[in-house]
């Protein structure tokens, strides 16, 4: 990042895919809420929430 790539940049350089990225972030993410006590979703709803940003 700090070369100025974006994330899926480095991920490619690592040999992960953009949906491999989309998947790390979204099951993260849902970890977090869990933990924060929000209402579970779906991991579909948690990709379509990434893949908007």
């Amino acid at each position: 990042m700090a070369t100025g790539n974006s994330v899926v940049e480095f991920a490619s350089s690592k040999n992960i895919s953009t949906q491999g990225v989309i998947e790390i972030i979204a099951n993260a993410q849902k970890e977090v809420q869990l933990k924060g006590g929000e209402k579970e979703k779906t991991i579909e709803e948690y990709y379509k929430s990434i893949e908007f940003l």
